[in-house]
């Protein structure tokens, strides 16, 4: 069950996390799975679960969903994400049974997968390291040459009943794009995996400027700290009754999800500016009359265009 992605756009990116229900609330009450990951001891998270009864139809409740990206001042991301999870039934345990992370190799070192199973008789299984897997992120799709790659593992003694807690970690080695990211953080609605919190945390020094936008998600605010000149956004949410009903064929523009969206750049002018150099700089010295072979010299711009682009791409395939 794929539960999370991240894809990526020029000089910005799109991250999806798959939670459940949400809704805007003050500070809940603390669970043991709130502090430090691994940290709790067993019993009390199985006995704090057993407080979160399942209703029909719901295979696994996510207990905590947290996602933190914390930038350095050349804004470099570690990515953490951790999700506790209760497994209600045999199709939760069978979707549920196995931890994955994507990263792109010319930028990010590889993931750290960590996680713990706790049975119903209060047994931990951890993770055994040397059953992670390494391959292609597109292993389907022949044809497309990508550095992503995917670590995944299988998790231990799954069944109905367990608390399953994961953990990864993605740490970059060069920014994304030295000039500022765009993020969006998605909540996408699912009646069989309910959340009971959600939570999105942001770190970053006073000299990487951070804006957020809040978008499907009431009035939500976030929770902010200011320590040592690093600046901390904490976003908080947790579970209603209710799911989106999504309107079809909409425009992309039209924002159906709720989402967060932040960025660190200082701003889309600078950022524009910047990539507009780069893109110069790599076609200054291009002949692009050679894309125009064959293109007619009478029509309108939009038909001249139009056929030369048809001709470059049929030249490209024959390549």
């Amino acid at each position: 069950m794929q539960r999370f992605c991240t894809t990526k756009l020029p000089c910005g990116r799109v991250l999806v996390l798959v939670a459940g229900c949400l809704f805007s609330t003050p500070a809940q009450a603390q669970e043991p799975w709130d502090g430090p990951s691994f940290r709790a001891d067993p019993s009390a998270i199985l006995r704090a679960a057993e407080a979160t009864p399942a209703t029909a139809g719901v295979d696994a409740i996510i207990l905590l969903q947290e996602q933190r990206f914390v930038y350095d001042d050349r804004g470099r991301a570690t990515q953490t994400r951790r999700i506790v999870t209760k497994i209600v039934t045999k199709e939760g345990a069978e979707n549920w049974s196995r931890i994955s992370s994507r990263w792109e190799g010319w930028h990010q070192e590889r993931p750290v997968l960590k996680a713990r199973v706790i049975t119903v008789d209060g047994q931990v299984h951890e993770l055994d390291p040397a059953t992670i897997s390494e391959s292609s992120a597109n292993p389907g799709v022949p044809r497309v040459f990508s550095d992503v790659r995917e670590v995944r593992a299988p998790l231990p003694a799954v069944a109905p009943g367990c608390i399953a807690e994961e953990e990864s970690v993605i740490r970059d080695t060069e920014p994304f794009y030295d000039h500022g990211v765009v993020t969006t953080v998605g909540f996408l609605f699912g009646k069989a995996y309910p959340a009971k919190r959600v939570r999105l945390i942001l770190e970053a020094p006073g000299s990487l400027p951070i804006r957020y936008a809040v978008v499907g998600l009431g009035d939500m605010r976030p929770k902010r700290e200011e320590t040592r000149g690093q600046l901390r956004l904490t976003f908080e949410s947790g579970p209603i009754a209710s799911e989106i009903d999504f309107e079809p064929h909409t425009s992309r523009d039209v924002r159906q999800v709720p989402q967060i969206i932040f960025s660190t750049g200082q701003s889309w002018a600078d950022l524009a500016q910047h990539y507009s150099g780069i893109v110069d700089r790599q076609i200054q010295n291009a002949d692009l009359r050679l894309m125009l072979a064959g293109s007619p010299e009478t029509g309108t711009p939009r038909e001249r265009w139009s056929s030369a682009r048809s001709s470059s791409s049929t030249r490209m395939s024959a390549v």
